[in-house]
């Protein structure tokens, strides 16, 4: 069986690929954990009392085109 044999649905072929939210989303809810496991000196830098806030809308800002069209990152 090759891809040309499965069936092809319009739906998945006009729909864009949404692969990037779940990742921003998962880290919205373990951003500490995660740095605690992938970088730890910065989690021991960073003070945990204090809250953040996600910037994502800010660093698409920084593109001379993010406002042209949706970007991924």
């Amino acid at each position: 069986m090759t891809a040309a044999d499965l069936p092809q649905t319009t739906e998945a072929s006009t729909a864009p690929a949404e692969y990037d939210s779940p990742w921003k989303e998962a880290l919205e809810v373990y951003f500490e954990p995660f740095l605690s496991l992938l970088f730890p000196a910065v989690h021991a830098l960073i003070d945990w009392s204090r809250p953040y806030e996600s910037l994502e809308q800010e660093f698409q800002q920084l593109s001379k085109d993010a406002s042209i069209h949706r970007q991924a990152v």
